[in-house]
């Protein structure tokens, strides 16, 4: 939900980038930050990864937060104002389906509240749900960072915060192997049980009290608050929305 070109412009501060295979051996450390398809580092155990599609839109009237089921799949959707105004939106929806469903086809229950005058962008991409396995973000001279290290919060989705600070993390110890696992597990430590407690929800089981404490938890860390009384029907509501499991 941030101006994403913009910021990636101001990081490379008129750096030159180079497009083109890369020859892992010829360097003495390779910084895998290609997100979900961790391109470089070893594929992790057990990954888990949802579908994600999204908008940035201009509408006529102002739109609410809201959350909703998406349309005849298995998945969410929301819609998210991003100026005081409400009428710069974010609208976007997430499920385990694969590409054979029309990006339009999973937002259309959001659209269909919305009076859009303008589309500014539009994007898609799969995002990472199982959380970090420590024991591979470094893999011999490769470094994995943010979403191909596994740091996204599994309950939100959360993960441009997390990755900036596992990029802070590495520069912090570059050359210091062990020093920059200790930082990254110090910081993200949190996202193994909440990764843990949503893969339960995902395969329809049982949560314990504590699957529950760790998701609500994750939802706070991304700024969602959830009041107690409601986080057992949101959960049967995402075991619902991608597993396909109807609500009893």
């Amino acid at each position: 939900m941030i101006d994403k070109p913009r910021f990636i412009a101001d990081l490379q501060g008129g750096a030159e980038v180079i497009y083109g295979p890369l020859e892992t051996g010829a360097y003495d450390l390779v910084i895998d930050a290609t997100g979900e398809a961790r391109a470089y580092a070893p594929p992790l155990r057990d990954d888990l990864k949802a579908r994600v599609v999204q908008w940035r839109v201009r509408t006529t009237e102002a739109a609410p937060l809201a959350f909703m089921p998406t349309a005849g799949v298995p998945g969410y959707a929301w819609i998210m104002p991003l100026d005081p105004e409400g009428r710069e939106v974010h609208v976007g929806a997430g499920c385990l389906q694969g590409l054979g469903i029309p990006a339009r086809k999973l937002v259309a229950t959001a659209f269909r509240s919305l009076s859009v005058e303008e589309t500014v962008c539009a994007c898609g991409a799969r995002i990472r749900l199982s959380g970090p396995d420590f024991t591979s973000v470094v893999h011999d001279n490769i470094w994995a960072v943010g979403e191909s290290a596994g740091l996204v919060g599994p309950a939100s989705g959360a993960g441009n915060v997390y990755a900036m600070q596992s990029g802070r993390d590495l520069v912090d110890h570059l050359g210091d192997e062990a020093g920059y696992l200790a930082a990254i597990k110090s910081h993200f430590r949190q996202l193994v049980p909440e990764a843990r407690a949503v893969r339960r929800v995902l395969l329809g089981k049982l949560p314990a009290p504590a699957d529950i404490y760790h998701i609500r938890q994750g939802w706070h860390r991304a700024g969602v608050q959830v009041a107690w009384r409601d986080v057992p029907r949101l959960m049967v509501a995402m075991k619902h929305a991608f597993a396909g499991v109807s609500p009893e």
